[in-house]
């Protein structure tokens, strides 16, 4: 039985859906990733499952407890970091720390000493009593994460963890929640469109657009979804690139080709015995290419290939 079932949960705010129908089944200690563009109902989505928001219709079970009918229950097993900052930059660390676990009404002994080992998991131990205004945007999230788990949740929600964050601070960050779920099996859900967060973070993802689930499962077994390895082709102009994307959907060492953005990417397998082949082909029909590239598929690419249609 899934730790966290959610079943045809849907949000509407007057005529708009901002969540439609979404089903999905989360497994103890997980870090899923709940990707998708701006606007797509992620926010909405997590606000629903932390009891900000009261679902419209559908229902979602955490942890054998019903959002609808046992919400206080549910505050009390989950952490939340929102994509907005909730701190409070006049105080220190410490103190932000000790007014979060004075709202779960932790004794002041256990405070200090989950508060001391949450401050060192996040490497903020140095800068415990200095105010968080002067703190740099990585340690502002950090104090973020640590006030997420005060209580000791079972379940983290991460709302964009490292939106508008330096690479620095981004690596640290993940080195963080890496290592909070591989110590602590936390179950950690985290909304993010950044594809490399996701990819380099969760074990299992779902995709969502326009409030609709699009497609979910392992990464690695969305990545081989894709039908094989990549090869993106920039061509001179729209109509070459039409012409060329009848000529490679006829050919049956092409599994799938697909024009967007000014590229045309096709999918096949053993690409690097292939890449001449395609040359030729567009040589010998006279069309002229910008540039031509190989890779392997990544998140980027699946999150492409399931909503790139819509994305145009």
């Amino acid at each position: 039985m899934a730790y966290i079932s959610i079943k045809k949960l849907t949000k509407r705010f007057g005529n708009f859906t901002a969540v439609d129908n979404f089903s999905l089944d989360i497994n103890k200690g997980d870090i899923i990733g709940i990707v998708g563009p701006n606007g797509a109902g992620k926010t909405t989505l997590v606000s629903m499952l932390t009891t900000r928001l009261f679902s419209t219709s559908g229902k979602a079970i955490l942890a054998g407890f019903d959002i609808s009918q046992n919400p206080n229950d549910i505050r009390k097993i989950i952490g939340v970091v929102f994509q907005e900052s909730v701190i409070d930059e006049e105080m220190d660390p410490y103190n932000n720390l000790d007014y979060q676990g004075m709202l779960y009404k932790i004794p002041k002994e256990k405070r200090k000493r989950r508060i001391t080992r949450l401050l060192d998991l996040v490497g903020l131990s140095e800068v415990v009593k200095k105010e968080v205004a002067k703190l740099s945007g990585g340690m502002k999230r950090r104090v973020e994460i640590a006030r997420g788990l005060m209580n000791h949740p079972d379940i983290l929600f991460l709302d964009e963890p490292t939106l508008g964050l330096d690479p620095i601070s981004r690596n640290s960050i993940w080195s963080y929640i890496k290592k909070l779920n591989r110590d602590h099996k936390t179950t950690t859900i985290i909304t993010t469109n950044y594809m490399q967060e996701a990819d380099e973070l969760c074990n299992k993802i779902a995709i969502i657009n326009k409030g609709k689930l699009i497609t979910t499962g392992p990464l690695n077994k969305l990545k081989d979804s894709l039908k094989g390895d990549i090869i993106d082709i920039r061509i001179n102009s729209s109509r070459a690139e039409k012409k060329a994307e009848e000529i490679f959907r006829r050919l049956r060492w092409v599994r799938q080709a697909e024009a967007y953005d000014s590229t045309l990417r096709i999918f096949v397998t053993k690409s690097e015995q292939k890449i001449e082949k395609v040359i030729e082909l567009l040589k010998k029909n006279k069309i002229g290419i910008k540039s031509i590239t190989l890779k392997k598929p990544s998140l980027d690419d699946v999150f492409l290939h399931y909503c790139g249609e819509e994305l145009k």
